[in-house]
């Protein structure tokens, strides 16, 4: 599932008896969802969500909706808990772990350009990544100096080569008619993001990638990315 800011999020929750049937609950249950931002990485209620449960479907069976907020920013992750009663038991589950997006392919009408939410990482983000890069291959045995040094070229090549979505573009040239996931689109890196955001497939271009991909029932079957420039 891709989620996005504003989105409206419906699930449904479960009671069970002790035999494993499904039984009603003592009282209506009560679900609340939980926010994990990308930048800080602490999982928290956000109180300020209202999340429904609403009338039993059937006998145990709940529908639970929320809208997700606005201010959410991609790579943020949430959780719907609920939690109910039966029996004088109480327990909870989660029925949906998820990460926000910010742009979904098929959201992009066939030959348009757009830039991608940008920056995907924070400066944060990369040093964090290095220094993992860095205890990884002193771990292989490598000395500290030369370990550090071999993680800031491999970090920054990646990021050259637009590897953890820095400065990206993209512009979609064929979509699936079943799911409406894009079959063809071009990816493009830029020196910076100005130039990304004007995504113009020329000033400032660093590199080009063209991806092909084969939905069977409307579900990926298999991808292609081939570096063009």
């Amino acid at each position: 599932m891709s989620i996005k800011p504003g989105d409206k999020i419906a699930v449904v929750g479960y009671t069970v008896g002790s035999t494993g049937a499904s039984t009603a609950a003592d009282t209506t249950p009560t679900a609340e969802l939980l926010r994990c931002p990308l930048s800080t990485g602490v999982l928290a209620v956000d109180g300020a969500v209202t999340v429904t449960v609403g009338t039993p479907l059937a006998t145990g069976i709940y529908p639970v909706t929320c809208t997700v907020p606005s201010g959410y920013l991609p790579g943020d992750t949430i959780i719907i808990q609920f939690t109910a009663t039966v029996a004088g038991i109480t327990s909870s589950a989660a029925l949906l772990v998820d990460n926000i997006v910010g742009l979904r392919l098929n959201d992009v009408a066939t030959g348009t350009a757009v830039n991608l939410p940008s920056p995907v990482l924070t400066s944060a983000d990369h040093t964090a990544i290095q220094a993992d890069a860095t205890a990884a291959l002193v771990a292989l045995g490598y000395t500290s100096t030369l370990a550090t040094a071999l993680a800031a070229q491999a970090t920054s090549l990646a990021r050259l080569l637009g590897l953890e979505g820095d400065n990206t573009g993209v512009k979609v040239t064929a979509n699936d008619v079943t799911s409406g996931q894009p079959t063809a689109y071009d990816l493009y890196v830029y020196d910076t993001a100005a130039h990304a955001t004007t995504n113009d497939g020329a000033t400032g271009l660093l590199y080009h990638y063209s991806c092909s991909a084969v939905y069977t029932s409307g579900k990926l079957t298999s991808q292609v990315t081939t570096r063009i420039v």
